[in-house]
């Protein structure tokens, strides 16, 4: 891809990259209902619906250009790419299985499966609408009986 470095008069420089890479680090709280489908067993399945609500913390931008003598245009560059919204917010249902003890430590594995994006126009480079995904989870309760 080329990116545009200057242009005056009837000069255009411009720079090849190969590649933009941007990382957002965000800081969610999920508001999440689950549902048991079973009574207690040791093992047992449920069904959950959640969404989580997000703040970007940070942004970096990368950009690796075809030429090293081009890296010292990488800030410049970079700073013309748009960061992505400050606020994002994604739904999603779970099919999940749980195992462990009814008070005690617990694994848990779901299937997230729809998610989707609640926020569209969150990103600047990509416009994510729905995925999946696998969580596992190691709870251990505090002052359980």
């Amino acid at each position: 891809m080329y990116l545009l470095l200057s242009s005056e008069g009837t000069t255009t420089e411009f720079l090849k990259a190969t590649s933009i890479k941007q990382n957002s680090y965000y800081l969610g709280i999920p508001v999440e209902f689950r549902f048991y489908n079973t009574d207690y067993h040791f093992i047992r399945s449920y069904t959950k619906l959640g969404a989580v609500f997000n703040y970007r913390v940070s942004t970096s931008t990368n950009i690796d250009f075809t030429d090293y003598r081009m890296d010292v245009y990488e800030k410049e560059m970079a700073a013309q790419v748009d960061k992505p919204n400050s606020f994002n917010a994604m739904g999603y249902a779970c099919f999940g299985l749980r195992a462990g003890r009814e008070n005690g430590p617990s694994l848990n594995i779901e299937l997230q499966c729809p998610a989707f994006v609640i926020t569209p126009d969150s990103s600047s480079l990509t416009k994510p609408n729905t995925g999946a995904g696998l969580q596992i989870t190691l709870q251990f309760p505090i002052g359980s009986k």
